[in-house]
């Protein structure tokens, strides 16, 4: 969500901001509530850490690597479109 959250602040597209916010607080709260009720505290802290390095890794690469404009904007695309895909394919390797 974070990554469509910047793709709508950088294409200035309201809906896509909106929405994505939303979904950026409940995962935020999502995370919190499970980071609560875990009995595994080391575990969890880890994997957040671990996914808070990549999210700032690639918010580095989008920021400072490409240059402002329809590259930036589309390389965003396009990554945001790969993980969302492997975000719902991922269910189906238990299959």
């Amino acid at each position: 969500n974070l990554g469509w959250l910047f793709y709508g602040i950088l294409k200035t597209d309201q809906t896509i901001v909106v929405v994505n916010t939303i979904g950026a607080l409940l995962q935020i709260l999502y995370i919190t509530m499970y980071f609560l009720y875990t009995k595994q505290k080391r575990l969890v802290t880890l994997q957040t850490l671990a996914a808070g390095t990549v999210l700032i890794c690639v918010w580095l690469y989008f920021t400072t690597f490409l240059t402002e404009g329809a590259t930036r904007l589309s390389q965003l695309g396009l990554t945001c479109s790969l993980v969302t895909i492997g975000m719902y394919m991922s269910p189906l390797i238990d299959l």
